[in-house]
């Protein structure tokens, strides 16, 4: 008798765990699923921080340790638009570029990030003689949305 009540407990014991990694590995809402959803958010956020070439950022304490953030480049948010990256240590940014932060890595791979500021006001093009000119034009103020004056 005492020979059953063991093994009726080793069967519990291995028929509760062989349960638990089951439920674990097949589950959609916990365990293995949790974990690789919970990855895959950390990618997407490591890909804001990010920029290529090209790419229109927001940087957050510009001053003190910068973080560039992919934005829209047709939003309000965009700063600067990424020019350039310059693999290797203590690489300067030329002088065609407005902003450069860079990057120290303990496995040896230094880069810099070259920026150059977004215009904040409107591009207008113009066409002179056939050949296209942008001029930046200031956004005007229409009659009705000026304050009334004073009597």
């Amino acid at each position: 008798m005492r020979a059953v009540k063991a093994a009726v407990v080793v069967i519990a014991i291995v028929g509760g765990l062989g349960y638990y990694v089951w439920d674990y590995n097949t589950s959609p809402t916990g365990g293995k699923a949790k974990a690789e959803a919970s990855a895959s958010a950390a990618a997407e956020e490591a890909k804001t921080h990010d920029p290529e070439v090209g790419d229109c950022v927001k940087v957050a304490d510009p001053k003190g340790k910068p973080v560039p953030t992919v934005v829209d480049c047709g939003s309000p948010e965009a700063e600067y638009k990424m020019g350039e990256m310059l693999p290797g240590q203590g690489q300067e940014c030329s002088a065609k570029y407005d902003y450069g932060i860079q990057y120290y890595n303990s496995r040896g791979f230094d880069y810099t990030l070259c920026f150059t500021k977004v215009r904040a006001s409107v591009d207008r093009v113009l066409r002179v003689g056939g050949e296209r000119l942008t001029r930046p034009v200031r956004a005007r103020r229409s009659p009705a949305s000026r304050p009334p004056l004073p009597r």
